[in-house]
């Protein structure tokens, strides 16, 4: 039984943390953060025999700054990787977005992400490539962050990116025939590791 003692003193130390999150916010003003975790994603157009969903690994780092002891502006930079089995192909997203983290309750941890920036989407079998122009990219997602000492939180997350329809090419080449547009979304579910 001697993981319930070890969790109450995972909860103890936490705990502290996390009420003096607010305070620690207004006089740490800069963070790194590293996400990884599960995602899903699809690329959708017109011509697509399927429009499916594929899973796969997917990851960001982030550059932030605290304006004020409730509201983290950010730089962020991410990529996720799937296979899909339909066409034996690998499918990756690339992307960069201007974010915003609001804390509703910083002694809890509680926060929602808003990002705007853009995202490339590419599918290759190994012999050929298919690649869109970098497309305007919106994201949401929520948190909630858990303070760990004075400079250390892990946050659980969940954020939706959708990014808009883009013209595609086919080995860097304009696509064969009238012009093909993917529009892409992704979800992802992870963990953040931050430092203060």
């Amino acid at each position: 039984m001697r993981v319930f003692p070890i969790g109450l003193a995972l909860l103890a130390w936490a705990r502290p943390a996390a009420s003096q999150s607010a305070g620690d916010r207004a006089t740490q003003r800069f963070s790194v953060a590293l996400g990884l975790g599960l995602g899903s994603a699809t690329g959708n157009c017109d011509r697509c025999p399927t429009n499916e969903w594929t899973n796969g690994a997917s990851g960001f780092v982030r550059l932030g700054a605290m304006l004020s002891s409730r509201l983290l502006l950010g730089l962020e930079g991410g990529r996720w990787q799937g296979y899909r089995d339909s066409n034996q192909s690998d499918e990756y997203m690339t992307f960069g977005s201007l974010t915003a983290l609001w804390y509703l309750r910083p002694a809890r941890g509680l926060f929602l992400k808003l990002g705007v920036g853009g995202m490339v989407y590419r599918l290759t079998n190994g012999t050929d490539e298919l690649k869109t122009k970098p497309r305007p990219l919106a994201s949401v997602g929520v948190g909630y962050e858990l303070g760990f000492g004075q400079h250390l939180a892990i946050a659980p997350f969940t954020t939706f990116h959708y990014a808009s329809s883009g013209i595609t090419t086919l080995n860097g080449q304009p696509y064969p025939g009238y012009p093909l547009e993917i529009q892409s979304s992704l979800v992802q579910v992870g963990a953040t590791v931050v430092l203060h």
